[in-house]
């Protein structure tokens, strides 16, 4: 299976770096090039020719401006909008302008790996759906990354809640308590493995073990994954 060479175009440097760390730990992807605006991200598609680009619709010199440019472009690149929040006109904008899908930046790491896969293939990939995704099954026992850093089980399933894209309303709907709760969860995971976001904390438990990304569903370290809803 050949690498697939992606670019990451973004004005949010922590974005683009937690994003560039979960890509880079995907097997069969790299992240070869970063641009901080449209211009940046057309010079780095015309120097590098990646295979893949994602571009948010909100970077300096905006998102679809650069998409008319890259469209006169010799260039065999796929693009990818990131929108936060979505926006149907502007999605369909984007798709008149050749973009080959739209993406919410909040999406989980596995819809972006799935939708990776999918527009290699040629597919459009379109904002995840998550009452489409298979149940999982729960956890049977906290993993050895969980104990070298004294998480409790319950913990270890929060991180792998966020780590799979889940906000606090979707974590305490999943596991039937308050929002409350899973902030004070987040309170004790953050003071024990020092991270300050949810995006650090996302890319903490990939790098660290905690959790991992298997046949597009995230795992905890044992092979658990998260409770169905």
């Amino acid at each position: 299976m050949n690498t697939v060479r992606i670019a990451l175009a973004d004005s949010q440097p922590v974005f683009r770096y937690g994003l560039k760390l979960l890509l880079d730990a995907s097997v069969g992807m790299k992240v070869v090039g970063e641009a901080g605006d449209g211009a940046e991200a057309v010079d780095l598609v015309r120097r590098l020719q990646p295979d893949l680009l994602f571009l948010d619709m909100n970077i300096r010199g905006g998102g679809l401006d650069t998409l008319k440019v890259l469209a006169t472009l010799p260039s065999a690149v796929r693009s990818i909008m990131l929108m936060d929040p979505l926006q149907p006109d502007l999605q369909t904008a984007a798709m008149r302008l050749g973009a080959r899908g739209v993406m919410a930046k909040e999406s989980s790491i596995p819809h972006f790996v799935q939708s990776i896969h999918g527009v290699m293939r040629d597919e459009a990939c379109a904002p995840h759906d998550r009452a489409a995704a298979p149940p999982p099954a729960p956890a049977p026992k906290p993993p050895a990354p969980a104990r070298k850093f004294r998480l409790t089980q319950r913990e270890m399933q929060v991180v792998a809640a966020v780590a799979d894209g889940e906000t606090n309303k979707g974590i305490a709907e999943r596991f039937r308590v308050s929002e409350d709760t899973v902030k004070h969860h987040l309170s004790n995971v953050f003071d024990k493995v020092g991270v300050s976001s949810r995006l650090e904390l996302a890319v903490f438990a990939f790098t660290h073990g905690l959790v991992m990304l298997q046949d597009g569903i995230v795992r905890m370290s044992d092979g658990g994954v998260l409770p169905p809803l």
